[in-house]
């Protein structure tokens, strides 16, 4: 069994319970598993020695919880499920309901609703376009955005909460996950560990990751987020991304051509690459399109020290794309070209958006979303303040 550190009785009976359930349906909780509640808060953490790796939750995929299998309403700020398919096993709908429970008495729908910003500032249509401006391309942003013209704040307020709490399996398969999902995020942590072939079937489990220093929690890493992907997709922001994403921009290179940047998120080279390059497939974007002087690419990463000649790389790899045979020299006064243009235009972009936030924050009441959006920017330009151009 693991072991509670709870604030609140209620919650920690609650947690219990949900632990009884787990585990008769077929899962497990390591026994140095320590699950801390506090002021509504909830995480992970380890009394093992961080270097041990052990597994600390084991869920079984027959009992993580699959949202389109339930209509789940708001009563007030509380979450219930209204009706569930045939199909949803009697200990799977126990196990919703206590997840449910968990939410309620811990808050999340008001903190969701204070800092989320596509909820907190939906009534705020100018600061949202500025906040789009610079993600455009998330698929999920014509949906909340059809929910926000509405007027109705509940479906935008049930979508995005369970679109930030939930694991995509598949298409079709957007399930909860019983203990894992109190797990915060870290940019060094490993990742969610779904098994869809295993000897105990397929499952979903979280293994001991340690990423701060003389910490006891235990991280997962929820994508490959910068600040303000984090921000704009789950509400909160965490220092330890090594990247600043580029905004969406298109670099002028005169003489060669053009490269154009989307900012899309979750993409990763899968092609082979040569030697010389497989120690880039992190930061090499994808082709949208490749004609003659003219790229558009996926998405650009501006790295920080651990990797501070990634980008240069990236760009020269780039040109050579637009023009085969670019002598050294000409490569090296293309890379500068384009770096200038990168930092400097990343770098008024998140300028200009703070001043905008910090002249909204004097006269909104929406204080916790723009406070946590202009940590964002400054976040944001002093990473970009660490590269050192050529």
């Amino acid at each position: 069994m693991a072991v509670f550190l709870c604030d609140d009785k209620k919650v920690e009976k609650c947690l219990k319970k949900l632990e009884a359930q787990v585990i008769t349906a077929g899962g497990w909780l390591h026994e140095n598993l320590i699950i801390r509640a506090e002021a509504g808060d909830l995480s992970l953490a380890c009394s093992l020695a961080p270097e041990r790796q052990d597994k600390l939750i084991f869920i079984p995929e027959h009992i993580l919880l699959p949202l389109h299998q339930v209509e789940i309403i708001l009563s007030g700020d509380d979450l219930c499920i209204e009706k569930a398919a045939r199909g949803l096993t009697p200990e799977r709908r126990e196990i919703f309901e206590t997840v449910l429970e968990l939410f309620n008495l811990t808050g999340k729908i008001k903190t969701h609703i204070k800092s989320y910003p596509w909820v907190a500032l939906a009534s705020d249509p100018e600061t949202m376009d500025r906040l789009i401006a610079g993600r455009p391309n998330m698929n999920f942003i014509p949906g909340f955005l059809r929910d926000i013209k509405s007027g109705n704040s509940d479906p935008l307020i049930m979508t995005s909460f369970f679109k930030t709490r939930s694991l995509r399996l598949a298409a079709d398969k957007k399930m909860l996950m019983p203990f894992i999902d109190c797990a915060n995020h870290h940019f060094n942590a490993g990742g969610y560990l779904y098994a869809s072939k295993s000897k105990d079937g397929p499952n979903l489990s979280f293994n001991n990751s340690r990423s701060i220093p003389r910490s006891r929690e235990s991280f997962v890493r929820y994508g490959y987020y910068d600040a303000y992907d984090l921000f704009i997709n789950y509400g909160f922001i965490e220092p330890s991304s090594i990247f600043v994403r580029s905004i969406p921009m298109t670099i002028q290179l005169d003489g060669l051509g053009e490269i154009s940047t989307q900012a899309v998120l979750g993409v990763e080279v899968e092609r082979k690459l040569p030697p010389n390059l497989s120690d880039l497939r992190f930061y090499l974007p994808e082709f949208i399109t490749n004609q003659k002087n003219a790229l558009t690419i996926t998405h650009l990463m501006i790295p920080g020290p651990s990797a501070p000649h990634a980008l240069r790389r990236v760009l020269a790899e780039l040109m050579t794309t637009l023009a085969a045979n670019l002598p050294n020299d000409d490569i090296i006064k293309f890379i500068k070209m384009a770096e200038a243009q990168v930092l400097e235009t990343n770098t008024k972009f998140y300028r200009d958006l703070q001043n905008f936030l910090k002249d909204r924050l004097a006269a909104s009441a929406e204080k916790s979303a723009l406070k946590t959006a202009i940590a964002m920017t400054d976040l944001q330009l002093s990473k970009l303040a660490e590269y050192r151009p050529l």
